[in-house]
């Protein structure tokens, strides 16, 4: 027993990490509310009581306030966990540095990854479309399948054959928010509300391009680009217009800046604050 000092022991004199923190059972919580208070803790077969001193740092995917009105962590240890808060945006709201990951993922590979400018941008833009539930491990992980199958293709990277999964899509899709609606019928009473001539105008752009087609993804973006800007029109603020097409706040700021949306919907910025 001497020899197991267990982490509250260990942190003596120094720092105690504890992630998921919210996940602690009540009476290791119970425990930690005890130790906070007066250092005294008592190791698993041990009948003395030992003590250790240390600064604690905890990690939740929640504010601590939420997590104890949710019941999850002890009021009266909420209590005693009062300091410096750090927020860690999720992935959805630093979509302007997908970049910057996609980059330092290639560049820590333990395989050796070959992107052209063209395919990088490519995959940059395709995973700037999805709200990433699981953050930065998920978009590692997903990005690791895309090279194994890449490589069990004998192709170059394509950012068309990123795997989707359920947890890349916002939450509401999956029905835990609320339900996701029919694609089919939100499609028809969303073209409902656009006027007839902007309704033209995109199937004539569309038409024209059947007929020559050309550099499809410069096509798309402008497509998009059109899209964007006529959707902006119809709806008062940023808020509803995403409920409306069930995309994520941050997405739809991503496309804009991406594709230099027309300001003609730049009222959605002003009105909601955004």
């Amino acid at each position: 027993i001497e020899n197991c000092l267990g982490a509250i022991g260990k942190a003596d004199g120094g720092m105690l990490f504890l992630d998921e923190f919210h996940r602690l059972e009540p009476s290791i919580q119970e425990q930690i509310l005890r130790t906070m208070q007066d250092g005294s803790y008592q190791r698993i077969g041990d009948h003395a009581e030992s003590f250790s001193q240390f600064r604690l740092v905890i990690a939740t995917p929640k504010s601590l306030e939420q997590h104890t009105l949710d019941g999850q962590i002890l009021m009266d240890l909420r209590f005693r966990l009062y300091g410096i808060e750090i927020r860690i945006p999720p992935l959805r709201e630093r979509l302007h540095q997908m970049a910057d990951f996609i980059d330092y993922f290639v560049a820590s590979s333990d395989r050796k990854i070959v992107l052209s400018a063209l395919q990088r941008d490519a995959l940059i833009q395709r995973c700037c479309e999805f709200h990433w539930q699981g953050n930065i491990r998920q978009l590692f992980g997903v990005l690791r399948i895309l090279v194994i199958q890449s490589a069990a293709d004998g192709k170059p990277m394509d950012a068309a054959d990123l795997p989707i999964y359920p947890t890349m899509l916002p939450p509401f899709s999956l029905g835990t928010e609320k339900p996701y609606t029919d694609r089919t019928g939100s499609l028809h009473e969303t073209m409902s509300a656009y006027p007839k001539d902007a309704i033209d105008d995109l199937l004539t752009l569309v038409r024209r391009y059947t007929e020559q087609p050309t550099h499809y993804e410069s096509f798309i973006a402008h497509f998009e680009n059109l899209l964007l800007a006529e959707l902006a029109e119809g709806y008062p603020n940023v808020k509803s217009l995403c409920e409306a097409i069930s995309l994520p706040r941050s997405t739809y700021h991503a496309k804009r800046k991406r594709l230099k949306v027309n300001p003609s919907g730049a009222h959605l910025e002003a009105q909601s604050g955004l």
